[in-house]
């Protein structure tokens, strides 16, 4: 068993690839394999995934967590949902730090899907990474603080991948770096996160700093940051080349200048689609820098060093920026005016929505898209009666901040050819953002038994293309008792005559007689099937019936736009008293 087991682990070595391996739970209450998360880390190996339910973990075992250079996945229940992350919570109680990566981590080392609170250190303050390269990807994290920098995260000669995290409340007390600090050829990939309100002296949101370090910062939104001294959103120092990429940067502040962006001394960022407004005292600025900045919306306008193509100076239209909510509004300037020479292949924006639409990327983290919705998603029509109809609706909704065109409309292979569209728009059919259109979908069963059919409804949304709308319904026969029917011939003549769909045929004042005599032949039928006089009815049925079936001998009693149905429902009657 030894020597397999050997055999395995040379396997895995051979292929630099972390090997599948067990699930390890965490519960605080102890219902899991442990109940603290540090236990579960030192009983791990490489492959393992620790998952920690719901819970607030404190204590000595659950800060200061190191991965111990272990390719392990340590992730909440469901990182994907926010409900669930903000219900998984490591606090450190100002005793510590989150996490620890000082053992050559890389992304098979990951951490998803936690808020992480309260931590303490001098460098990084709820996590710190020193020569390794985790992923760290769902978290957030909030009131964490350094002594020096880096209160949310600091790397030093580190890449890590940092996705979808908010970075909220958390500071540098002395210097630099309130939601995150890179430093001395740190390279990490952060995109798709938020920082808002963080404050340190320099580089209230993010600090950059010393020789090589380049990190790459893309689809993140920057709100409300502070600076003691420079650079309020962002601050890049000391040779740090900075990529900024479809990055909204809004009402950041700085005491001294660059409330946006500030670089300083030999540092050469490239700022591109991003929107840089409302920051104070200046939206970007510099000193002793070499950055450029193109195809950016900056308030006030930017021509100064580094200016290049494509940069705005126009009102970018949020949805609602009291309300934090920083998305474009159907008509913002910033919509298909980023730079469209730039690589986006694979990118999504903020939301998670992909990049590009509409053939050209939008600056800002947000990509205006349209967000289809159709309802219901299913509808039974239960009974119908076989040779009628019923109807339902079908809305398509656009959710969305641009234009969804609706390309096509029609049933699945294997659906009943007894549904149909009977009403819809035109395709292609464009709707506006906050706009719907109803689609007429009727079921007309030709035979008995249930039926089933799926509506397909394919639209330009960039994350759900195809939506279904699952259709059903039973075509039945309905036995009406023979004097029913005579109630309701008596009543469809009564209603005909009113409309004048049916009138009395005849020369002079005959044709109302001879329409008098067809009504009581119909009303004598109905004594007689009472009186169970049934060949006698057929009889009545027989003569009514050549009294208003077109034929010239002997003459109608009774023409008009509803005599052929009028005939049709004589004859259904005979039919269901048996008449020969």
């Amino acid at each position: 068993m030894k020597k397999i087991t050997s055999i395995i682990v040379l396997t895995c070595l051979l292929l630099a690839v972390p090997c599948v391996g067990a699930t390890i739970t965490v519960d605080s209450n102890g219902t899991g394999d442990f109940n603290n998360i540090k236990a579960a880390i030192n009983d791990s190996n490489d492959g393992d995934i620790i998952v920690v339910n719901p819970g607030t973990y404190t204590g000595l075992n659950n800060r200061n967590l190191d991965f111990l250079g272990k390719a392990i996945t340590l992730m909440s229940t469901d990182p994907n949902d926010p409900d669930i992350v903000a219900a998984t919570i490591i606090d450190c109680e100002a005793l510590g730090r989150g996490f620890l990566f000082l053992s050559g981590e890389d992304a098979n080392s990951i951490v998803d899907g936690f808020i992480i609170t309260n931590g303490k250190g001098d460098l990084g303050g709820g996590i710190y990474c020193e020569q390794s390269s985790p992923t760290v990807r769902n978290c957030i994290f909030s009131g964490n603080n350094s002594k020096y920098v880096g209160g949310g995260i600091y790397c030093d000669q580190s890449s890590p991948t940092v996705r979808n995290c908010i970075f909220s409340e958390n500071s540098s007390t002395l210097y630099d770096g309130g939601g995150m600090a890179n430093f001395f050829a740190a390279s990490p990939n952060v995109s798709n996160c938020t920082f808002i309100n963080n404050s340190a002296r320099d580089g209230g949101g993010m600090c950059n700093r010393k020789v090589s370090t380049s990190p790459k910062v893309t689809n993140c939104t920057f709100i409300n940051n502070s600076a003691t001294r420079f650079g309020g959103g962002i601050f890049n120092s000391e040779s740090a080349s900075t990529n900024v990429t479809n990055c909204t940067i809004v009402s950041n502040s700085a005491s001294s200048v660059g409330g946006g962006i500030y670089n300083y001394f030999n540092s050469t960022p490239t700022i591109v689609n991003c929107i840089i407004w409302d920051n104070n005292p200046s939206e970007i600025d510099g000193y002793n820098s070499n950055f450029t900045v193109s195809y950016c919306d900056v308030k006030g306008g930017y021509s100064g060093p580094g200016s290049g193509e494509g940069n705005i100076n126009i009102n970018p239209l949020f949805v609602d920026p009291n309300a934090g909510d920083y998305h474009l509004l159907p008509a913002s300037p910033c919509i298909d005016a980023g730079d469209p020479c730039h690589a986006y292949a694979g990118q999504t924006d903020i939301d998670g929505e992909l990049r590009v639409f509409s053939g050209r990327v939008d600056i800002g983290s947000d990509e205006a898209c349209p967000d289809v919705e159709v309802t219901p998603v299913g509808h039974d029509f239960g009974d119908v009666e076989v040779g009628t109809s019923a109807t339902t609706i079908a809305t398509i909704s656009n959710l969305g901040r641009a234009n969804l065109t609706v390309s096509s409309m029609g049933f699945t292979t294997g659906s009943n050819s007894d549904f149909s569209i009977t009403s819809g728009p035109n395709l292609p059919a464009a709707i506006e953002p906050n706009v719907f259109v109803d689609v007429e979908i009727s079921y007309s069963p030709s035979v008995e038994g249930y039926a089933t059919a799926i509506l397909e409804i394919t639209t330009d949304d960039p994350d759900e293309s195809v939506e279904e709308v699952a259709l059903g319904g039973a075509g039945v026969i309905i036995e009406v008792p023979p004097s029913q029917q005579v109630v309701d011939i008596l009543l469809f003549i009564e209603a005909s005559v009113n409309v004048q769909t049916l009138v009395g045929s005849g020369p002079g004042n005959s044709a109302e007689g001879r329409l008098g005599a067809l009504i009581n032949m119909i009303e004598a039928t109905g004594d007689l099937i009472e009186a169970e006089l049934f060949e006698e009815g057929c009889q009545q049925l027989r003569d009514a019936y050549r009294r208003i079936d077109g034929e010239p001998r002997p003459p109608d009693f009774a023409s008009g736009e509803a005599s052929a149905e009028l005939a049709g429902m004589i004859e259904n009657l005979r039919l269901s008293l048996g008449c020969e």
